[in-house]
């Protein structure tokens, strides 16, 4: 007789399993539709995207930076090496070297 009990036992596991499964249903729906989640699910995808953007932004600035600064180099370079002997061609490689230090100081 212990088979029948078996039995009855398992069948009172099995509507305990379901019972469970019914309840993590419910639980799972209240879940999905509660809408403070929902905003704070829309608020964390509005960061992550404004995050990118602010990346992207930054990375184009430190390109930009890396440009200017490439470009003070050469000039520096040419403007105190001595290669350049023409005096309106020293004033114009020193103006566009200033220009280039305040737009690189601004960025």
């Amino acid at each position: 007789m212990s088979s029948g009990r078996d039995l009855q036992r398992l069948q009172h596991i099995d509507t305990r399993i379901a019972s469970l499964e019914a309840g993590v249903a419910e639980d799972a729906e209240l879940v999905r539709r509660d809408p403070e989640l929902e905003r704070i699910r829309e608020a964390a995808g509005a960061a992550a995207e404004a995050r990118g953007q602010a990346d992207d932004a930054a990375a184009g600035a430190e390109a930009e930076v890396n440009a200017l600064q490439a470009r003070v180099n050469a000039l520096d370079r040419r403007l105190y090496g001595g290669s350049v002997h023409n005096p309106q061609d020293l004033l114009e490689m020193q103006r566009e070297l200033e220009v280039l230090r305040g737009r690189l100081s601004d960025a």
